[in-house]
C-alpha cells in the first residue's frame, strides 16, 4: 500500500470519527439527571419514572378539585345553600332566591360560588334599599298603621280628625248613591298620604261639603336632636336585616325635615 493510500484511510477514520463523536454528544435540552455520560445516551428508565411520578401528581390535583365541587355545578337548584341569617332579608319561601338558584344553575355555578355571592350580595342589596324581605298579612299592616300615623302627623293637630270627616264623606256618598262599594273602597286607599289628604280636604270644600280647616302652623309635638339621636341608636335603625330598617331610617329623615323647619 503506497503512502498516498494510508494518508487517505488516516483522514476516513478521522472523519468518521468526529461524525460518531457529534452524533452521541448530549442534546441541550435534555437535563443532566436523564443522560447517561458513560454510554452517551438518555437514561431511559429514570426518564419514565419522573413521566410516571408527574403524572400521579396531575392525577391527584383532578381528585381534589373534583372532591371540593369547586368546578362543576350541582344537579339541581335545591342542592345550592347560603348563610340562615339571609332568611332574615328576604324570608326563606322568597322566590327571589329560588329565581336566584335557577339563574345560577343555568350559568354553572358551583355550590361554593353560590354561596359566596349569596352571603355576599344580598345583605348589601338590602342595605342598598333593592330588595325587601315578604312581610306577613300581620305585618304588612303594622307597616300600614305606622306609616299613615305618620302621615297624619306631618298634617299637624288635628290631622286624624281630617281623616276622619273625608272618610265619613265617602260614606255618605255610599248612602246617596252616588259610590258603589268599589267606588268607595278606592276612595279610601287614595287617601292615605299628607298630600293626598290636603287635596281631598279642599274638595270637600269646593263642594259645599263643611271641611276642617288645617293647622298651618303644624303644632305638633317639637322634635329634638335627642330624641333623633336615640332612634339612630337602635337596632331598627343600624341593622340592614331588621325588618324595621327601612322604615326607620324614612322616619328618622322625616324628623330631621321637620327639625330644620
Amino acid at each position: 500500500m503506497t503512502e498516498e493510500n494510508n494518508s487517505l484511510l488516516q483522514e476516513t477514520d478521522s472523519e468518521i470519527t468526529t461524525e460518531t463523536t457529534e452524533t452521541v454528544a448530549k442534546p441541550e435540552n435534555i437535563p443532566d439527571e436523564f443522560w447517561d455520560t458513560e454510554s452517551n445516551s438518555i437514561k431511559s428508565d429514570t426518564l419514565l419514572e419522573a413521566y410516571n411520578q408527574e403524572s400521579k401528581k396531575a392525577l391527584g390535583l383532578r381528585q381534589k378539585l373534583s372532591e371540593k365541587g369547586s368546578v362543576k355545578p350541582p344537579k339541581e337548584t335545591s342542592e345550592y345553600a347560603y348563610d340562615e341569617s339571609i332568611n332574615d332579608i328576604v324570608g326563606s319561601d322568597s322566590n327571589s332566591l329560588q329565581l336566584l338558584k335557577e339563574s345560577a344553575l343555568k350559568s354553572g355555578l358551583s355550590k361554593d360560588q353560590f354561596k359566596n355571592l349569596t352571603d355576599n350580595l344580598i345583605p348589601a342589596m338590602s342595605e342598598a334599599g333593592l330588595i325587601h324581605k315578604t312581610l306577613t298579612k300581620e305585618e304588612e299592616q303594622e307597616e300600614f298603621v305606622q306609616f299613615q300615623k305618620e302621615e297624619i302627623a306631618k298634617l299637624g293637630d288635628g290631622g286624624d280628625k281630617i281623616l276622619q270627616n273625608i272618610n265619613n264623606w265617602g260614606n255618605s256618598l255610599l248612602s246617596k248613591g252616588t259610590f258603589s262599594e268599589d267606588d268607595l273602597s278606592h276612595f279610601k286607599n287614595m287617601v292615605i298620604e299628607s298630600k293626598d289628604i290636603v287635596v281631598f280636604n279642599k274638595l270637600m270644600s269646593l263642594t259645599g261639603e263643611k271641611s276642617i280647616p288645617l293647622d298651618t302652623n303644624n303644632s305638633s309635638p317639637s322634635i329634638d336632636r335627642t330624641e333623633i339621636e336615640s332612634i339612630m341608636a337602635t337596632d331598627e335603625y343600624q341593622n340592614p336585616i331588621n325588618p324595621k330598617y327601612k322604615e326607620t331610617h324614612n322616619r328618622v329623615e322625616a324628623m330631621f325635615s321637620k327639625l330644620s323647619k
